[in-house]
C-alpha cells in the first residue's frame, strides 16, 4: 500500500493557493479538534444548511466522483443504499460526510468516533452535523481545519474508515470500505489544487 503522508501538506498548500473559502454558512458541524469549535450545536440545530451549488465533474475513479465546486472539491462515493462517504476540501477546511444506518435519523448534532482499518486503534471524536450537498443529500458532517488534517492519510491508505455513533439508544459501527481511495484522494488533492 502507498503512503500519501506527504500529500497532507500539499493538499492544505494547494488549498491556501486556490483560494477557496470557508464551509457553506449555517452548516454548524463542529471540528474533530475540539478546541477550535466551527459553531455550537444549538446554532447548528437551529439554522439547517442550504445545499450548495451544484458543482463541475472533475474525473471519476471506479466508484468514487470528483467534483470542482464554487469553493474546493468533492469526492465522493456510494457502497450501499444511502451508505457511503463524501470528502469535501477548501483552503480552510476537510469535510468528512458520511451516511449510513440511523445517520440521518435526527437533524441534531451528534457525536461521532471514526478510525481507520479494522483495528479500533487511533479514533478521532467529533461532533458532526447533517449537511446537504449539491444534490440535497444529507451527510453527517465531521469538520477537520486543514492545518490538523488528521485523517486526510488515512482515506488514501486505509481499506475501510469506522464511524462510531448512537442509534435508538446503542452504539452502531458503520464500516465503509475504501476501495480506490488512494487514487480518489490524489485526484481530490489535484482538483483542490486547480
Amino acid at each position: 500500500m502507498r503512503n500519501l503522508s506527504i500529500l497532507t501538506p500539499l493538499l492544505a498548500a494547494g488549498l491556501a493557493a486556490c483560494g477557496g473559502g470557508g464551509a457553506p454558512a449555517g452548516n454548524g458541524a463542529a471540528p474533530a479538534n475540539a478546541a477550535a469549535p466551527a459553531a455550537t450545536p444549538a446554532a447548528a440545530a437551529a439554522a439547517p444548511a442550504a445545499a450548495p451549488a451544484a458543482g463541475t465533474p472533475f474525473a471519476k475513479v471506479g466508484d468514487w466522483e470528483i467534483e470542482k465546486l464554487a469553493s474546493g472539491c468533492s469526492a465522493m462515493v456510494l457502497t450501499g443504499s444511502e451508505e457511503g462517504v463524501r470528502l469535501e476540501s477548501n483552503a480552510t477546511e476537510f469535510k468528512i460526510g458520511f451516511s449510513g444506518l440511523g445517520s440521518a435519523a435526527d437533524n441534531a448534532p451528534m457525536k461521532v468516533s471514526y478510525w481507520f482499518g479494522t483495528a479500533r486503534e487511533g479514533v478521532l471524536e467529533a461532533t458532526a452535523a447533517l449537511v446537504p450537498d449539491s444534490n440535497g443529500f444529507e451527510w453527517r458532517t465531521i469538520v477537520e481545519k486543514v492545518a490538523d488534517m488528521p485523517s486526510t492519510d488515512g482515506f488514501a491508505n486505509s481499506g475501510q474508515v469506522n464511524f462510531a455513533y448512537q442509534v435508538d439508544g446503542k452504539e452502531h459501527v458503520q464500516v465503509i470500505p475504501l476501495r480506490q481511495s488512494h487514487d480518489a484522494v490524489g485526484k481530490l488533492i489535484a482538483c483542490s489544487q486547480g
